[in-house]
């Protein structure tokens, strides 16, 4: 199976606010609920939407049979009391490791009845005679374990190589380096259908952990380039670069991400700017107000 992975909206929205009563003047940014859409066989497959919520990011993916919820970021789930908080601190001094935060912040995935279901695991591989040290992530879900190495080949891309617990290469996802307008793509190559919603899965919260933001995927307007050197060799051992060849092979050429209309209908409607734009005149228009109001309160005060 391969799947294309499009992300399709992600803005950001500038307000402030002014208390009369402190005469305090607050400036801040939200983001907009992102959208994406995951198409295999010219067919939507998996839909994604994001929502910054009072607790944390909360991801939700939609697939033809149910669907999850993933808090990523989430305080009530993750950091439930100041002792928690304190024991995370004194874990990461004792260990002289920042693990202790990344475990207490690992993301929760639910069912849609609020079940949790599973999670994504950080973990940490210590330096060890000629391996240099370096982390994966291990995926929980139902109780069925899958391991994700990132591992990047320089010009050639970024790639997240998964594996079962019996040591299979069950994907590799490849993330396309050139972002335009912000809008990230991935390329999905599945052993077989049945490892769908645990890279789905896998892929959408790697993207909101380690790629969504202005300085990384979510540069608005124009291009930017990306790279990864992987150096470790834990890591490098991890990518097989004949997997892709052979899923390629085995799949229909109507099913390849060039060839399906769908997925030049959607990366074309991700590439509208027309709301980048407005977001970028909005910005402006914000920070010309928000001066005149501060201008306005020093001159009264």
């Amino acid at each position: 199976m391969i799947c294309e992975y499009i992300k399709l909206k992600s803005e950001k929205r500038n307000h402030f606010s002014v208390s009369s009563t402190h005469g305090e003047v607050r400036a801040s940014s939200s983001i907009f609920p992102y959208k994406g859409t995951m198409i295999a066989r010219n067919q939507e497959v998996c839909l994604v939407e994001g929502k910054l919520k009072s607790n944390g990011f909360h991801l939700y993916l939609q697939f033809a049979q149910g669907g999850y919820e993933v808090k990523i970021f989430d305080s009530s789930s993750n950091i439930q009391t100041a002792g928690s908080l304190i024991s995370m601190i004194g874990k990461a001094v004792k260990e002289k490791s920042m693990d202790a935060f990344h475990e207490a912040l690992e993301p929760k995935i639910y069912d849609l009845s609020g079940n949790q279901v599973g999670e994504l695991q950080y973990i940490s591989v210590k330096k060890e005679a000629n391996r240099e040290s370096y982390y994966y992530r291990k995926l929980i879900l139902n109780g069925v374990e899958v391991f994700v190495y990132v591992v990047g080949q320089g010009v050639k891309g970024i790639f997240f190589c998964m594996y079962d617990a019996f040591g299979t290469m069950i994907a590799t996802v490849s993330k396309q380096t050139q972002i335009k307008n912000g809008k990230s793509r991935y390329t999905f190559y599945l052993l077989n259908d049945a490892w769908f919603p645990y890279v789905a899965l896998i892929t959408t919260i790697l993207h909101q952990l380690d790629y969504e933001g202005k300085e990384k995927d979510g540069c608005g307007l124009g291009s930017r380039g990306q790279a990864l050197h992987t150096f470790q060799k834990g890591l490098l051992e991890k990518y097989n670069p004949n997997f892709i060849p052979a899923i390629i092979q085995k799949e229909e050429p109507r099913n390849l991400p060039e060839n399906m209309p769908l997925v030049h209908e959607k990366i074309k409607e991700s590439q509208t700017t027309v709301g980048l734009r407005l977001s970028r005149v909005m910005a402006v228009i914000f920070a010309l107000g928000f001066g005149m109001l501060l201008l306005y309160l020093f001159f009264i005060s």
